[in-house]
């Protein structure tokens, strides 16, 4: 508990600093994907900028819950930090990831730390905008000490992928892969599969030698 609490104290800041509770909260989007493409991911949202026309934004209990969920909170961890029933939070991060259009809460940190990198805007003719956030690990993962092929298994879990989809995609046996998730745990003190993802990518954000973070801002464009 108390390395989690360590580490939210590290990354609330960072992550509420880009827009993410404005953007998601209160301006709200018309429609919004998630693209995993290997190491690189791209979150794209369509909104309008009359923003009281968005017919999607989340509820600030579903930010929340979302918010911890990134930085590797467990359900229970993430009702005690909020004072609410587990069954609410559990609750909240359902509706916040139907709305998301994510299958998992494994996918929370992967996308948060895409959401939270810098990103571009274009403005449309139509009187909408398109935002388009980046993000990508290196192959040789957060730390020197991972081999590739821990490299290549984290990398699954940072994109949400359970034991079986990371298996297949390596042609290997789901034994193997949770025999080298038991590794990256310890290797990266992490207790569970959001806190490894959230770990991993904190400590990859923080050398620019292991992330390729594109350093565009959020600057208008004509351009379609």
């Amino acid at each position: 508990m108390a390395n989690l609490r360590s580490m939210k104290a590290h990354a609330v800041a960072r992550l509420r600093d880009p827009g993410a509770e404005e953007l998601l909260v209160i301006q709200g989007w018309q429609a919004l994907s998630y693209q995993i493409r290997g190491a690189h991911r791209e979150i794209t949202i369509l909104r309008w900028n009359n923003h009281s026309l968005n017919a999607r934004r989340l509820t600030p209990r579903e930010f929340e819950t979302a918010h911890l969920a990134a930085l590797g909170f467990a359900g229970k961890d993430a009702a005690q930090e909020l004072s609410i029933a587990w069954a609410t939070a559990r609750s909240a991060l359902k509706d916040a990831l139907g709305k998301l259009d994510l299958h998992s809460g494994a996918q929370l940190p992967g996308f948060w730390h895409c959401l939270a990198s810098d990103g571009r805007r274009l403005n449309l003719s139509n009187g909408m905008s398109k935002l388009v956030f980046e993000s990508r690990m290196q192959s040789h993962g957060p730390t020197n000490s991972l081999t590739e092929a821990e490299c290549d298994v984290l990398q699954g879990v940072i994109n949400g992928y359970s034991n079986q989809e990371i298996a297949f995609r390596r042609s290997t046996s789901t034994r193997t892969v949770a025999n080298q998730l038991a590794v990256l745990y310890e290797k990266l003190g992490a207790l569970t599969r959001n806190e490894l993802a959230a770990k991993a990518l904190r400590v990859a954000a923080a050398s620019s030698t292991h992330v390729d973070l594109p350093p565009v801002s959020i600057a208008s464009s004509n351009k379609a």
